[in-house]
């Protein structure tokens, strides 16, 4: 991987960073989510270690293949802002190489202690515009160790001119296998990504709203529990036609049939199991006086249940 963090690398391959400008653009459609490529490369040129920025390419020749984009506060906190692969080398293996190998050795060679990398990566059901499949990508993240930090994230403004993105997912991947995150990690982290895009800390109603959920996650230790990344169910079995059982209790008190449903209770006795049974135990019939006009259901965004000693978010 070439690494291009200094001026006259950059001078030197101007042939390639053309080739990745054009990558990198095609990955991220959303011009909110996406930085001016000249801005990125004016970062690498600058000598400030307060917030220097390094490109990582794998090329064939002087055209990108694959690459990555990652800031870097105080030489200590790195914030992988965009990982890219050329449409035609997609699914074959290398992001999984740019997370595993390529970010993991960079980051270590520039600070031993590091704990880990931020991250961001699109939710779907908020996303309009995206050159990969956002629920495709979460689920690759997941595989390869990444971790939600659980809060409402909000982007700041990456430009004069563009707006403030609420449609993404705060994320960091360890570098050693961990659980937790430390909560100034992550308050000190936030603060410098608004300063180092111009934005005030002060009274900022983003950083203080997340900082407030950061507060009310903390354990007793000022760590933050970090989950897994929900991904999309895998649905096991789908419906062309269904019909809806619903069960009413009476608000009147003392009922003889006030009772849980035995037939109902356990999935190994739900209506799925009835269906492939010869001799049913109970049969049902419509009672028309008792219909609704209308029902709504709604479904939560994310849900989270425990099976047989595993734990599970997934996406609805």
């Amino acid at each position: 991987m070439l690494l291009v963090d200094r001026p006259e690398i950059v001078n030197q391959h101007k042939e390639l960073l053309l080739s990745f400008q054009s990558i990198y653009e095609e990955a991220f459609p959303d011009s909110n989510e996406r930085e001016d490529f000249k801005d990125i490369l004016d970062r690498v040129q600058l000598d400030n270690l307060q917030l220097r920025t390094l490109i990582g390419i794998h090329r064939e020749g002087e055209k990108a293949i694959s690459g990555i984009i990652i800031d870097i506060y105080e030489e200590c906190i790195f914030h992988l802002i965009y990982l890219v692969v050329a449409p035609q080398h997609r699914n074959q293996g290398w992001a999984k190489r740019l997370i595993q190998e390529d970010i993991k050795r960079l980051i270590l060679d520039i600070n031993p202690k590091s704990a880990g990398v931020f991250l961001e990566s699109n939710i779907p059901w908020k996303t309009e515009k995206d050159a990969f499949d956002p629920k495709i990508r979460l689920h690759i993240f997941k595989n390869l160790g990444i971790k939600l930090i659980p809060i409402e994230y909000t982007q700041p403004p990456l430009s004069a001119g563009k707006d403030k993105v609420n449609n993404l997912f705060l994320l960091y991947l360890p570098l050693i296998e961990e659980s937790n995150i430390e909560l100034q990690l992550i308050q000190r982290f936030l603060t410098l990504f608004f300063k180092g895009l111009g934005c005030e800390t002060e009274n900022n109603r983003e950083l203080d709203a997340m900082n407030g959920q950061l507060l009310l996650l903390k354990n007793q230790n000022n760590q933050i529990e970090m989950k897994e990344i929900p991904t999309l169910e895998d649905a096991k079995f789908k419906f062309g036609r269904a019909s809806i059982g619903l069960q009413f209790s009476s608000k009147q008190q003392n009922l003889k049939h006030d009772a849980a449903c035995d037939h109902f209770f356990s999935y190994e006795t739900d209506l799925l199991s009835f269906h492939f049974q010869r001799d049913r135990p109970f049969t049902s019939r419509y009672l028309d006086e008792l219909s609704l006009d209308t029902i709504e259901i709604h479904f939560p965004e994310i849900y989270c249940f425990n099976s047989e000693g595993r734990s599970y978010d997934l996406i609805n």
